[in-house]
């Protein structure tokens, strides 16, 4: 289970990453690459798998009423002055919602996500820890890598960079 929950994540990375540059290129964008994010998309409803986080809570964000966008946003507030763990633990023990770390990304959508490695990653850079060592406590901690299993030096030096 676990395994096709990072498997969805990096297709739904790979599709954000995608349609964003289409976004930012129109000229570069062809229909094939266009059409691409539409058919994930469809694949997703038609296999039953859960929504992304771009695609639930964007068509969502009139209706504030909603628990899933209102979770989102106090957690995506809470990732301004805490860090991914400290937002799980109060998540669970003031709004009794248990998120493993894949579920919280998921939730929190992964611009929020990077945000929040950057600055973390960066707070730990400027104390002297090493890419490897950043990438040793970021798989022990559980923190879902961008498009691989876990976490090295490199992928770290990269999204830091």
């Amino acid at each position: 289970m676990e395994q096709r929950d990072r498997l969805q994540q990096a297709l739904d990375a790979c599709a954000e990453r995608l349609d964003s540059l289409n976004r930012s290129y129109p000229e570069l964008a062809s229909p094939i690459s266009q059409g691409a994010i539409e058919q994930w998309h469809q694949t997703k409803v038609s296999l039953g798998l859960n929504p992304g986080p771009s695609e639930d809570f964007e068509s969502q964000e009139d209706n504030s009423d909603d628990s899933l966008y209102e979770a989102r946003k106090l957690a995506i507030e809470m990732l301004e002055s805490n860090g991914l763990e400290e937002v799980q633990d109060i998540l669970h023990a003031e709004h009794t919602l248990t998120l493993n770390m894949p579920k919280l990304v998921q939730l929190i959508g992964n611009t929020a996500y990077r945000k929040a490695l950057k600055k973390d990653g960066e707070l730990m850079l400027h104390n002297a820890i090493t890419y490897e060592q950043i990438a040793n406590l970021w798989n022990d901690l559980e923190r879902p890598a961008f498009g691989a299993p876990d976490w090295n030096s490199h992928s770290v030096s990269v999204l830091l960079s």
